[in-house]
């Protein structure tokens, strides 16, 4: 793993340049992760019962007690372990997306503003005299690229969604705002024509 190294050292320093979600921690994931996984709290619950058993062989309370926590210790701390390089680069994963999320939609309003001007200006005819041609040109080019710029926010909303829910992480107002503004600007998109 060592040959690897300087590239994970580059993963976690290109990750870092990602926009953080509000509460998306790696420690507080991994922590929920474990508190819903249906699998590890049946072996828990066997950590228990095993315990019970080792009272009935004739171990004293406090040292099945201490045998139980032991061992439920370090299924956690294994789980824990096993669990940190997955979490970490969805996480990454995550704030990348969320950022050419965030970006793409935040440019929006910058494009529809230079389209409503250049669309003012008339094109090539006499003073006075607006090409309502030129104009529409104008109108159904910006849409086009406005629908690139969308598609690219969708992507990646998506991918943030899916990673989310694969780390059982629920996704904070933020996020689900830029899901509501991506849905309004598509809608009203819908209504010009080309």
């Amino acid at each position: 793993m060592e040959e690897l190294a300087e590239q994970i050292k580059g993963i976690k320093e290109l990750g870092n340049l990602g926009t953080d979600i509000p509460g998306l921690n790696k420690d507080k994931v991994i922590e929920n992760i474990i508190k819903k996984d249906e699998n590890l709290g049946g072996y828990l619950k066997m950590i228990d019962a095993d315990k019970e058993e080792n009272i009935e062989r004739g171990m004293s309370k406090e040292e099945a007690d201490k045998k139980a926590k032991e061992d439920a210790k370090a299924v956690l701390d294994g789980v824990k372990k096993s669990l940190e390089p997955m979490v970490e680069e969805e996480i990454i994963k995550m704030k990348q997306e969320y950022k050419i999320a965030k970006e793409a939609l935040d440019s929006i309003p910058a494009e529809v503003t230079a389209t409503v001007a250049n669309a003012a200006l008339p094109a090539a005819l006499p003073p006075a005299v607006p090409n309502p041609v030129y104009t529409l040109g104008v109108a159904i080019q910006t849409k086009k690229s406005i629908l690139k710029t969308l598609n690219v926010v969708l992507s990646s909303l998506t991918t943030v969604l899916m990673i989310a829910t694969k780390l059982k992480f629920k996704v904070p107002a933020p996020v689900l705002a830029l899901v509501a503004a991506l849905t309004t600007v598509t809608n009203l998109l819908s209504a010009i024509p080309g």
